[in-house]
């Protein structure tokens, strides 16, 4: 046995590749088609989009704005110096997999009362974020618990975001199509001061 909370079993890497795998396969599976394209149909009608979440789910949420800054729309992230006000015409998309973190639901309230349209990624379709947004896409819960949630072996989170960083360049690509934006083009407006 090792320290609490260690895994009990030993596994190897090409085990646990698969187990993530599969995990993720089958996150992505309940996420319903309609909900993703809606998504991009709403980045492809904003003027801008701002992007905001918390940890690692606000990263992946940074990492979606790079790619659509890439794509060559006006993406900020909430927080950083340079964001500026979001209004009418403008997306606010605000990740949250509890979809009941305090400062996303602050956050999913102001940008609604600023006027813009507010979306988000979340694993509950009931909670406060889902409620206040225009839109919203469901990553069935494997992380928190629940009632429904899907099985995972992973550490707490893990699931979830893998399957926002899955969905979100799902909705990239859907976002690249519409726009008749190819690879090309996002490769010449990749980061040259690296």
């Amino acid at each position: 046995m090792g320290p609490r909370g260690a895994m009990r079993e030993r596994r190897g890497a090409r085990s646990i590749f698969d187990t993530i795998l599969s995990e993720l396969q089958a996150a992505v599976a309940e996420v319903a088609p309609e909900q993703v394209e809606a998504l991009a149909a709403a980045v492809v009608a904003a003027g801008r989009v701002f992007v905001a979440g918390s940890g690692r789910t606000g990263w992946i949420s940074r990492a979606f704005a790079v790619r659509l800054s890439q794509l060559g729309k006006a993406a900020h992230c909430v927080g950083d110096a340079t964001t500026p006000a979001a209004g009418r015409g403008d997306l606010c998309l605000v990740n949250s997999a509890s979809g009941e973190t305090p400062t996303m639901v602050t956050l999913a309230e102001r940008a609604a009362t600023a006027g813009a349209k507010v979306a988000t990624v979340t694993a509950d379709g009931e909670s406060r974020i889902a409620a206040l947004a225009d839109l919203a896409v469901v990553i069935p819960p494997g992380s928190k618990g629940g009632a429904g949630a899907l099985a995972t072996r992973q550490p707490v989170g893990s699931q979830f975001e893998q399957a926002l960083l899955v969905v979100l360049e799902a909705v990239v690509m859907l976002v690249g199509q519409a726009s008749g934006v190819g690879q090309e083009a996002m490769n010449g407006r990749h980061a040259n001061l690296e």
